[in-house]
């Protein structure tokens, strides 16, 4: 992230801010701040008990493919 964003870090970590939106009303429905090193699939199940009903659609990244974004039984989360 230092060569990245020509900066000297100074003890400090980064952190990743995960957002859910609502894109019809711009309302932000669910979030979680995480340390750099979380990979992003591991923060899909949290973010997903945040909303209070069915997700109609999700799109995300590439970072969301994949099993990690999988149950068990090989369904998606969402």
């Amino acid at each position: 992230m230092e060569n990245k964003h020509k900066t000297k870090a100074k003890r400090k970590r980064w952190r990743k801010l995960h957002l859910g939106l609502n894109l019809v009303s711009g309302e932000i429905v669910c979030s979680d701040l995480t340390v750099d090193d979380v990979g992003d699939p591991t923060t899909l199940p949290g973010l997903l008990d945040q909303i209070g009903g069915p997700v109609e659609k999700f799109i995300a990244d590439g970072a969301y493919d994949g099993t990690p974004t999988r149950d068990p039984s090989g369904d998606t989360l969402w």
